[in-house]
């Protein structure tokens, strides 16, 4: 069975090895690894991904840029917000955009 390719975009390191723990005991692959958007975007464009887990407070660019990307260019790509920062009214918008919510 093909494991499930995974993104994970946070710029906090200890985010990335707890979330890559917790996504390989569930049987998915950690596939891509980016601490801010402009390095998740490059990445996509040369490495497969099937779904992103993503923060929005992220350094120089929000997580915005990421999901806009996606949508911009119809990958079709699920996205899971997973984010510490919690703006009510960005968080709608955002959650306009994405199929998955995780606080």
């Amino acid at each position: 069975m093909k494991k499930t390719r995974l993104q994970i975009v946070d710029d906090h390191p200890a985010i990335h090895v707890a979330l890559s723990h917790i996504m390989d005991a569930a049987q998915y692959h950690l596939a891509a690894s980016a601490y801010c958007a402009t390095e998740a975007v490059a990445q996509y464009k040369t490495i497969p991904i099937d779904a992103v887990v993503l923060d929005l407070s992220l350094p120089r660019h929000k997580g915005e840029t990421v999901i806009d990307f996606h949508r911009r260019n119809k990958t079709n790509v699920p996205i899971l917000i997973f984010t510490g920062y919690c703006d009510a009214s960005r968080l709608r918008q955002c959650m306009k955009k994405v199929l998955l919510v995780w606080f």
